[in-house]
């Protein structure tokens, strides 16, 4: 980040006559590069019981809770083994492990992220982020109101700093969604 400024300290801008202004910047910057990553807030769907299909995984999260097949959680506490849901190679639903979870230590890491309001819920990540948009593969940067998540129409997007988190799978996959709502 290139301010001028530091972050909490008043900075005279201007005098004259005896007046001035100053300025006090709060806040932190984004990192350099943005990598493509979640903002913490996101959460995932644990799997507890790996002889349970998908779909009862994917209810016990996101519609009924049944905390012994599996629970939803914030990203920020999944580990290394873990395993998640998440979509295969046909876009159904699968389960796969957690390889290493990035940031997870660095909670002070920030980006710049987008945050994606749909019907059923909201997701916030970086701008260079894929995911499914409109049936075909896309940056995050590039949803736009009136697009389709997964069949949820979006009906807003915005821009923000966040804290990010990266949890790598071993299918490159995972089943993502905000702190309330569904995928």
């Amino acid at each position: 980040c290139h301010m001028p400024f530091v972050f909490g300290k008043c900075k005279n801008l201007y005098t004259f006559m005896g007046m001035g202004i100053s300025i006090k910047y709060t806040g932190s910057c984004p990192s350099d590069g943005d990598d493509p990553c979640f903002s913490r807030e996101t959460e995932a769907c644990r799997i507890l019981d790996t002889s349970a299909s998908p779909s009862d995984a994917l209810r016990a999260c996101f519609d009924e809770p049944v905390s012994q097949v599996a629970e939803r959680v914030a990203m920020a506490a999944l580990v290394a083994g873990d395993y998640v849901l998440s979509a295969g190679k046909e876009l159904t639903y699968e389960y796969t492990r957690i390889i290493v979870n990035q940031h997870r230590v660095a909670s002070q890491k920030r980006s710049g992220v987008v945050k994606i309001t749909h019907v059923n819920g909201e997701l916030s990540l970086t701008p260079d982020h894929v995911l499914l948009v409109d049936g075909e593969w896309a940056a995050a940067r590039t949803v736009k109101v009136g697009s389709s998540l997964s069949g949820s129409k979006v009906t807003a997007v915005s821009q923000g700093v966040a804290g990010i988190i990266n949890p790598l799978t071993a299918n490159g996959m995972i089943i993502a969604a905000g702190p309330t709502g569904k995928p």
